[in-house]
């Protein structure tokens, strides 16, 4: 655990030290801010601060006007590892070593449902992945050939998953009785439901049957499989031939804590990047 004293602000910028380290304030961003406070406590200055870049004496707001974030922010927003794999897990992955698994991935997908039934190792996995401190969304993977269906499936994933605070959720789409309607219905009714933060998972096979190009914008992102070879590394895949924010480029990865094989994802920089993922939107 350690301090940071706040010492400034400047428009989108915030001056602190942290004096353990250090005397000499430093410039940082904003937005970078969050990313500094894992473990730390913050303290404003009540008279007078020194702005680093002019060294004239400010008179100091009660408090700063730096954003405070909860811990439970931090928790969500923070991965253990920033530079790890991006994974998809359902119950056909068994057993899971989620103490060996954290500080291989940045982020996993779980299958909260399949169709209406609850995924029976949905539970354990998210229990663990918030003991451990794994950011994860989640999916329902769908079989919705109409709109009550696709509501009734919408309804049945946030029962499942809500308690467990997901990062976004997802509707599968790779069955032929899947249509153009029942992925309309399926993400008005999350929108319906307040969930901020949606995607859809298109069979590549399927994404021109579905229409999915006019139905893109109903999404806060894309999630497309295409794996070419399938060997387990993303040189020997093809990438997908539309647009999407994640390309699930092989089912065949080895990751530490799985013992058998898993879907690997990469982001593809043509949308949302990592950081975009991590963040937690408000209900």
């Amino acid at each position: 655990m350690h301090f940071i004293v706040a010492r400034g602000v400047d428009g989108t910028y915030f001056y602190a030290n942290d004096p353990n380290k250090s005397e000499t304030p430093r410039k940082q961003e904003k937005s970078k801010f969050k990313k500094c406070l894992k473990k730390a406590f913050i303290f404003y200055p009540k008279k007078k601060v020194i702005n680093p870049e002019d060294e004239i004496e400010i008179e100091a707001k009660d408090p700063i006007d730096i954003p405070v974030i909860s811990d439970k922010e931090i928790e969500i927003d923070l991965p253990v590892n920033l530079n790890g794999a991006i994974i998809d897990i359902s119950k056909w992955q068994g057993t899971i070593d989620f103490n060996k698994l954290k500080n291989e991935v940045s982020l996993v997908i779980v299958r909260a449902s399949c169709g209406s039934d609850k995924d029976v190792k949905f539970d354990e996995y998210a229990t663990k992945m918030n003991e451990f401190g794994i950011p994860f969304g989640v999916y329902c993977y769908s079989y919705a050939a109409d709109e009550d269906k696709a509501k009734d499936e919408v309804q049945k994933m946030i029962n499942y998953a809500s308690k467990y605070n997901p990062l976004f959720y997802v509707m599968d789409a790779e069955e032929s009785k899947i249509n153009h309607s029942s992925i309309k219905a399926f993400a008005e009714a999350l929108r319906a439901h307040k969930i901020n933060k949606i995607g859809c998972y298109v069979a590549h096979n399927y994404y021109e049957r579905y229409k999915y190009s006019t139905l893109q914008n109903l999404f806060d992102f894309t999630w497309i499989p295409r794996y070419g070879k399938n060997s387990g590394s993303i040189n020997n895949s093809i990438k997908p031939s539309y647009f999407c924010d994640l390309w699930q480029y092989t089912s065949n990865g080895k990751i530490a804590g799985i013992s058998g094989n898993v879907d690997m994802n990469v982001i593809t920089r043509d949308g949302h990047n990592l950081e975009w993922f991590l963040k937690k939107l408000n209900r």
